[in-house]
Parts: C-alpha cells; sequence; structure tokens
C-alpha cells in the first residue's frame, strides 16, 4: 500500500505576462535535482481567504502557457 506523501517542488520566481503573475513548478528529485522535462505553470488569484497565502489557478490558455514557458527558459536557462 502507498502511503500519502507531498511531491517536492520547486518554484521559480513570479513571471509576469499581460499584467498577471505566474510561477512555474518543477518536480524535484529525492536528490535535490531537477526531475524530468516537464513543468506546472499556475496563475496567481490573489490571497486566500484567511489572508495568509497566495492562491493559484491552472491555465487553460495553450498560448498563454507557451509564452509564460518562454519567458521562464530565456530567465532561467
Amino acid at each position: 500500500m502507498r502511503k500519502n506523501t507531498t511531491p517536492e517542488i520547486d518554484t521559480s520566481p513570479k513571471i509576469e505576462y499581460n499584467n498577471d503573475n505566474y510561477v512555474v513548478l518543477l518536480p524535484v528529485a529525492d536528490d535535490g535535482s531537477e526531475e524530468g522535462d516537464e513543468v506546472v505553470i499556475l496563475r496567481e488569484e490573489g490571497l486566500t481567504e484567511d489572508g495568509e497565502d497566495e492562491s493559484y489557478g491552472t491555465v487553460e490558455d495553450e498560448v498563454v502557457l507557451n509564452q509564460v514557458f518562454e519567458i521562464f527558459k530565456e530567465k532561467f536557462n
């Protein structure tokens, strides 16, 4: 039986595109290195109800995803 675990991720600094902020999530291997070649891009949606943490939502627009990823690659590769 597999126990529930929270995957470790690395986030990029916020990326601004069309007046919205985005983060790129990178999976991290057990040894601390980045894992695989897939990323998750989320749009910042504001603070949570308690005002403590930022909340993020999915991005479904392929053009936005591609543009944010291109900005990410230019800045961090």
